[in-house]
């Protein structure tokens, strides 16, 4: 195992260490990585991106991942991809980990520079090569405007990166965000009365049940009905699952939407205009499918205890005939996979939507970044919509019965309740 050096630079706000991650293959990591930004333009982009944080006094880890050889095999690649259809087809094909650039593990940013650079490299390369397939360029030419392209679109999205999650380690202590968190997280184990692993396969678990119908091994299908009657004893666990979604999603849109924010506006690339096209489309799936999600869950559980009951008390009953009732079972997995397109969506949100509210804020409101990353969720919300009502803009989220929105967390939040309370669950 080769050593692993550090180095501590000294910055406007504390000091800077950066290092190599124990994944890290070899120190010449550092070599290639400030050969794609240099050392002077990556200390920039931090410090800006800790400059709006109002804190004076933050000392901030880095650790650099990578290994050499995956590398120095794609850029291979990439330079034969010019004039190889056959390897440009590999190109296309080659397997690259993630296009995730960066994350925050226990207060240290970990930046996956190989794999990260490597995604933008081959995209780069294949969209140019086949947009210029036709056109006569020398290799060398092609080959440098690939690399440098591919470089740049790489620091981009690096910035936006850096930002991002910079942004996560002041804004969460600033806004008392997990604060926040851990109240709701209490709130969701009371609700639930088990563990959140529990919940969760209790989910799965129904989500899956009917495909448990083609086992041919089993021919009483034994295991299709302790696992119905599971579900059915734990509809409660089934419900909570779903609702934590709304538990955690007024949190997830603050502190994603922040830190989505602030990396498009360190990098330079914030439009407030295109943001919230995309914001208002993304609400309004939000609302239709929180429609469709309803009428699923209610399909979902009806449908459950009509098979259990059948089966509890009609012994010539099979939930595995043809017909009406093999029918009802695909039309089950149906509406499983609406749940599941409503849960996809939501999970987007605090990445589309989330960054709306900061910028709002900030366009439209005249706030400085500092007061908006010192606001807590509830407090973002609230100075959202009133921006946007005394702006005369439609506000995309609104979480009180008494604001209209495109959609209502906690008008939603009411209507799935009361329908848990008439299922009895």
């Amino acid at each position: 195992m080769v050593s692993k050096p550090e180095e501590e630079i000294p910055i406007s706000t504390g000091v800077l260490t950066i290092g190599l991650s124990g994944l890290s293959t070899t120190p010449k990591i550092y070599d290639a990585f400030y050969d794609i930004i240099s050392k002077a333009r990556f200390i920039r982009i931090i410090e800006e991106s800790i400059k709006y944080s109002g804190f004076k006094d933050i000392n901030l880890t880095i650790r650099i991942e990578g290994h050499l050889t995956d590398l120095e095999n794609t850029i291979k690649l990439v330079r034969q991809s010019v004039v190889s259809t056959r390897a440009l087809k590999e190109l296309q094909t080659r397997h690259i980990p993630s296009r995730v650039l960066g994350e925050v593990k226990d207060d240290i940013i970990y930046i996956y520079f190989t794999d990260g650079y490597r995604f933008h490299l081959r995209e780069f390369c294949i969209a140019y090569v086949q947009q210029n397939e036709t056109i006569m360029h020398s290799e060398d030419a092609l080959i440098g405007y690939i690399l440098s392209g591919a470089k740049e679109h790489y620091i981009n999205g690096l910035a936006d990166t850096i930002a991002h999650e910079i942004t996560h380690l002041w804004h969460i202590k600033k806004s008392k965000a997990d604060e926040f968190r851990i109240k709701n997280h209490y709130r969701f184990l009371k609700a639930s009365k088990s563990s959140e692993k529990e919940v969760r396969d209790l989910y799965l678990k129904a989500k899956i049940l009917f495909r448990i119908l083609y086992d041919s091994q089993d021919i009483e299908n034994k295991k299709f009905k302790q696992n119905l009657d599971y579900v059915i004893k734990n509809l409660r666990a089934f419900y909570v699952h779903l609702r934590q979604l709304f538990i955690t999603f007024q949190a997830n849109l603050c502190t994603e939407g922040m830190a989505k924010f602030m990396g498009s506006y360190i990098s330079g690339s914030n439009d407030y205009r295109e943001m919230d096209r995309y914001a208002i489309g993304r609400a309004t799936a939000l609302a239709d499918g929180f429609n469709h999600f309803y009428d699923a869950f209610l399909y979902i559980v009806n449908h459950l205890r009509t098979v259990h009951d059948k089966l509890s008390t009609d012994p010539s009953f099979s939930p595995f005939s043809k017909g009406r009732v093999a029918w009802a079972n695909d039309t089950y997995q149906q509406h499983m996979d609406r749940i599941g397109t409503f849960i996809d969506i939501f999970k987007t949100c605090p990445y589309i939507i989330g960054p709306i509210l900061p910028a709002t804020l900030y366009y439209q409101g005249n706030m400085t970044i500092e007061a908006i990353g010192s606001l807590s969720p509830n407090q973002m919300m609230k100075k959202y919509v009133r921006v946007c009502e005394e702006k005369s803009i439609n506000p995309l989220i609104v979480n009180s019965i008494f604001h209209r929105g495109t959609f209502n967390i906690s008008r939603a939040t009411g209507e799935f309740n009361k329908l848990r309370k008439n299922l009895g669950i």
